[in-house]
């Protein structure tokens, strides 16, 4: 087991047992990201992002400075003696980029009633990529009340989406909505889930006071992964074209669960992506019981 002072993104994708062929959608991620500097190592991508900090309205205390350790297991010799030393330039296919990364998105305290905001920007995306996030305390929320640095990565992957073709998505524990509002401005149709009423009830207040392509695009849903009539509900909204989700195998039982969902959700050609930090191996073992799942 190795620590490193970096934080690896295990991003990986899972595809229907009717998608022999990934739609277009898919192939563009796909490319974008090897473009950008990740790693491919068979069906997964392991990428090292530059996440913008916070432009938060309270004053970010100096603990914020502090790094985040991050447990990664790696069992390419190597490779994991180029991420602990950050010399990027031995693996020839990422090039001489130095990137940094991660941990929480911003660590400024809440209020007296637990919230904050947050400002998020994706500047390479253009002007419309701002986001001000409410964010609610874990007390209240528990931890999808705040934005997380996954969400920031999978919302750098999927706001390089083409606008056209319209695609219609899904965001399981879409938690404060970054990523279900990058897909939006980018034009597409969104379903933004989460089981914790507390959260969905965050979310729908961040997604009624962004500003999107136009009203309506993005609705929020209610989803437990081990609700049937939740499931069936969501399910009803489909098919979908691309269902994604982010930090989502938090602990050992959340894979059976997600696994079900999934296969609910999962009609004709749909693309699953999933951004991870592969917390003492979860996600890892999740996408091979994935990959089992057809």
């Amino acid at each position: 087991m190795l620590w490193a002072s970096v934080a690896c993104t295990l991003l990986w994708s899972a595809f229907s047992t009717l998608a022999r062929v990934p739609p277009r959608a898919a192939q563009d991620i796909r490319q974008l990201a090897s473009a950008s500097g990740c790693r491919s190592v068979g069906r997964l991508l392991f990428c090292r992002r530059n996440v913008p900090a916070p432009a938060s309205p309270e004053k970010r205390p100096t603990a914020s400075r502090a790094k985040i350790i991050v447990e990664i297991k790696v069992k390419d010799k190597q490779f994991a003696s180029s991420l602990i030393s950050g010399n990027w330039e031995a693996e020839k296919d990422t090039g001489p980029r130095r990137l940094t990364l991660l941990g929480p998105l911003s660590q400024a305290p809440f209020d007296k009633e637990g919230s904050r905001t947050t400002v998020v920007a994706l500047p390479g995306f253009g002007r419309w990529a701002v986001w001000r996030l409410r964010e609610r305390a874990t007390r209240h929320c528990g931890e999808g009340g705040s934005t997380g640095a996954m969400a920031v990565v999978l919302a750098d992957v999927v706001g390089q989406v083409p606008e056209f073709p319209r695609l219609r998505t899904l965001e399981l524990g879409a938690g404060t909505g970054l990523v279900a509002l990058a897909l939006a401005g980018r034009g597409h149709e969104v379903v933004a889930t989460d089981g914790d009423e507390c959260v969905l009830r965050n979310l729908a207040d961040n997604v009624l006071n962004a500003s999107v392509a136009e009203p309506g695009m993005t609705r929020t849903l209610r989803l437990r992964w081990e609700d049937r009539k939740d499931n069936r509900k969501a399910s009803s909204l489909g098919p979908f074209d691309l269902i994604v989700g982010a930090d989502l195998l938090t602990d050992g039982s959340a894979c059976d669960g997600l696994r079900r969902s999934i296969r609910w959700l999962l009609q004709g050609k749909a693309e699953v992506i999933l951004a991870e930090r592969n917390l003492q191996g979860l996600a890892s073992s999740c996408a091979t019981d994935m990959r089992e799942d057809g």
